[in-house]
């Protein structure tokens, strides 16, 4: 499977936001957890051949044309970001997808779909940064009953220590201004709260464990070679550009925050939540 993006050429680092830039570097997904987590979640929302699936927030398609390719399902992807849809199009044709995948620009909150249009809609490290409870109504207007929604997005423990709560805050923090979207993480509770308050039931949560392994990232961004030259141009790109790097570098901040550090990795992770609409 070829890499969707090639490596760009003149860009204005100044003015190319993390995730656009990221895209343009042929990185796949951004959400926690890999494939392994996608995987789950899939499997977690029953999704055959006979399932109609929403994805909001789809950026460049690699989780929905995996999901697709392993089920058999009909998925359509919306993202905000033309750039996200033209390359999601341009990898489901290059995995052979167009019968099963259909990839278009769209709002999440103002779905442009029918009632009761889907059996599962899904988000992967979307819907952080989307007001929940009136995405969330929205989302539940294109699920036919007994639909699912599935979530594989970021949360805080109900309880953090004093000392600790500032270290996640400030890694937020960086992250949001690296980003430039406002994120607002839950906790464990609440994520269930906004889904019962949404009328869904069933509601069942599991925690994100999975790790990312050299060998996923290296295949999914086209091989070896691709991933050194990846690379050695964002080392480029964050070591000729002050300003690019203070912006770029509270990225990984957040990662080691959830991840490596043992002070507060405890409190804060990632969890699949799953509920259903009443028939």
């Amino acid at each position: 499977m070829s890499a969707v993006y090639e490596m760009p050429g003149n860009r204005n680092l100044d003015e190319i936001g993390y995730y656009d830039y990221a895209a343009t570097m042929g990185i796949p997904y951004f959400h926690w957890g890999g494939l392994s987590a996608s995987d789950r979640i899939a499997e977690l929302l029953a999704i055959n051949n006979n399932t109609r699936v929403l994805v909001v927030g789809c950026g460049t398609g690699y989780s929905a044309c995996r999901i697709a390719k392993n089920t058999g399902c009909h998925l359509i992807g919306v993202d905000i970001s033309a750039e996200m849809i033209k390359g999601a199009q341009k990898r489901a044709t290059e995995w052979g997808l167009e019968d099963h995948v259909e990839f278009r620009e769209g709002n999440a909150y103002k779905l442009d779909f029918h009632d009761a249009e889907f059996d599962v809609l899904m988000t992967e490290f979307v819907s952080v940064f989307l007001e929940r409870p009136r995405v969330f109504r929205e989302f539940v207007r294109v699920l036919r009953p007994d639909g699912k929604l599935g979530v594989n997005e970021l949360f805080l423990a109900d309880e953090i220590p004093a000392e600790v709560r500032p270290k996640i805050e400030r890694a937020l923090e960086g992250f949001e201004q690296a980003v430039g979207l406002p994120i607002n993480i839950p906790t464990m509770s609440e994520w269930k709260t906004y889904f019962a308050e949404a009328g869904l039931g069933s509601i069942s949560q599991e925690i994100v464990d999975y790790k990312y392994r050299i060998r996923e990232t290296k295949n999914t961004m086209g091989g070896t070679w691709r991933l050194l030259r990846i690379i050695g141009r964002v080392t480029w790109d964050m070591a000729s550009n002050g300003d690019f790097r203070r912006r770029m570098t509270p990225i990984g901040r957040l990662s080691g925050v959830l991840v490596r550090n043992r002070e507060t990795r405890g409190y804060a992770g990632a969890v699949i939540c799953v509920g259903t609409k009443p028939a």
